[in-house]
């Protein structure tokens, strides 16, 4: 059963707002508040998962944390955050968590690199770049991982916004989906959504001094 419709609508929308970065603060706000459901409690595992603006780095803001509704047979949980930072950088990230059953642990992934897949289609990048990234070690905390990186598409047209996306699992039963439009602090593309990615599984605990490396 694949991902629900809500879920992939609120992952649509907020894509191509992290996507489209020169769109209003009020713009943001109508729609997220249309397809985000805010969620105050402390009853949704996923939540966690959700690093603070402050964790991100200097200058960045918490524009929504919301629970994201998944699909039952694979996940028993997910979240949904964003974040908006400096020279109008944007961070996306969706964590779910996996049910015990164990043919959800395959099925689960497969779902979500059908997201991946997907929504990968926001990017301009060289037809080379999958397999270059695919030789680059995996984000600390994950034992598998997809990522891809490039420059943002809007209306068809390439932005030139550096963009990078990563997916991925971690023991024993997380899915987390990041997307970074422009810079956090140093890091851009796979390495900005990497770092992100390691900052919501407990990795590392700033971005801030991480160092660039040549990828």
């Amino acid at each position: 059963m694949p991902l629900r419709r809500e879920c992939l609508q609120i992952v649509c929308l907020v894509l191509t707002l992290v996507s489209v970065g020169m769109q209003s603060s009020r713009a943001q706000n109508v729609m997220l508040a249309e397809t985000a459901v805010p969620d105050t409690s402390t009853a949704n595992p996923a939540l966690t998962f959700l690093p603070s603006a402050e964790a991100i780095g200097d200058g960045w803001s918490t524009v929504r944390s919301a629970t994201l509704e998944v699909s039952p047979d694979e996940f028993r949980a997910g979240a949904i955050g964003i974040w908006t930072g400096p020279a109008g950088g944007r961070v996306l990230v969706v964590a779910m968590l996996v049910t015990d059953a164990r043919v959800a642990v395959r099925r689960s992934w497969e779902e979500a690199s059908n997201l991946y897949r997907k929504y990968s289609g926001e990017l301009e990048y060289d037809p080379d770049r999958d397999e270059i990234l695919d030789r680059q070690p995996l984000p600390a905390g994950c034992i598998e991982a997809k990522r891809i990186d490039g420059t943002a598409r809007q209306l068809g047209l390439d932005t030139g916004i550096p963009m990078g996306l990563t997916l991925c699992a971690a023991d024993p039963d997380v899915i987390v989906l990041v997307v970074v439009s422009g810079a956090v602090g140093p890091l851009s593309g796979y390495e900005a959504s990497d770092a992100v990615a390691s900052l919501m599984l407990g990795e590392i605990t700033s971005i801030d001094h991480v160092t660039p490396v040549a990828g």
